[in-house]
C-alpha cells in the first residue's frame, strides 16, 4: 500500500498519468473518474485483484479509490499510513479511499454505497 500511496501524490497533475489512464463514469459531479492501467504497480500488488480509480478536478488529482477483494494491510498499519485514508467493507470487496478532504471523502462513500 505504501507504494501506491508514494505513486499516487494528492495535488498531481492529470498529465503525470494522462498515458496510463482509461475514462470512466464520472462518480461524483465536477469531479472526472478514470481507471488507472499501467503496469507499474503490478509486482507489487500480484497477489491481489484491484481496481485503481483516480478522481481530477480541474486536472488536479483530488482521490484515489483502490477496490479489493482483500486487505492490504493489517488495521493497525492502516492506522499508521495516513489520516486521510479511509477504508469501506461492502459485500466482498474491501474500498481504500485516499482524498484530500473529509467532505470528499463523504461524496465517494456515498457513491459507492448506491
Amino acid at each position: 500500500m505504501d507504494k501506491i500511496i508514494e505513486e499516487f501524490q494528492l495535488g498531481s497533475e492529470y498529465q503525470d498519468f494522462e498515458f496510463s489512464l482509461e475514462i470512466t463514469k464520472d462518480r461524483i459531479k465536477g469531479y472526472e473518474s478514470y481507471i488507472y492501467l499501467s503496469e507499474s504497480l503490478h509486482n507489487n500488488l500480484k497477489h491481489f485483484k484491484y481496481e485503481i480509480e483516480l478522481l481530477y478536478h480541474w486536472d488536479i488529482l483530488h482521490a484515489v479509490i483502490i477496490k479489493t477483494d482483500k486487505y492490504f494491510m493489517s488495521a493497525a498499519a492502516f492506522k499508521n499510513i495516513n489520516h486521510k485514508m479511509g477504508k469501506l467493507i461492502i459485500d466482498e470487496n474491501v474500498y481504500y479511499i485516499y482524498s484530500v478532504s473529509d467532505k470528499l471523502n463523504y461524496k465517494i462513500v456515498l457513491s459507492l454505497l448506491c
